[in-house]
Parts: structure tokens; sequence; C-alpha cells
């Protein structure tokens, strides 16, 4: 999780993407521990959404 919030904190646009759909991926998890592990990507998540909003209209 260390990881994919450092590249998704990154400058780097594509890896900051990859890194979003891993954690979208994760997210939909049967596994509770791996929905409850990606709880604190959740603000980094939330603020790179809203700065990329463009992106996705």
């Amino acid at each position: 999780m260390r990881t994919l919030v450092g590249l998704l904190t990154s400058n780097q646009a594509l890896l900051q993407l990859e890194a979003a759909r891993c954690l979208h991926e994760l997210s939909h998890s049967e596994q509770s521990t791996v929905a409850e592990a990606c709880l604190p990507a959740t603000s980094y998540l939330l603020t790179y959404l809203s700065s990329h909003s463009s992106d996705f209209i």
C-alpha cells in the first residue's frame, strides 16, 4: 500500500493512473482485509481524482 500511495503522489501521470487503477481493483476484493488495507490510500486517491476531474469527463 505504501508503494501505491507513493506512486499515486508522484509527479508521473502514467504511474499515478496505474496506481489509481490498482487501488480501484483492490477495492473490489471480496476479502474484507484487502478493502481495509486500502483505507489509508483513500484521501490520496480522492485528491488525485479531484485534481484530474476534467480528464474523466
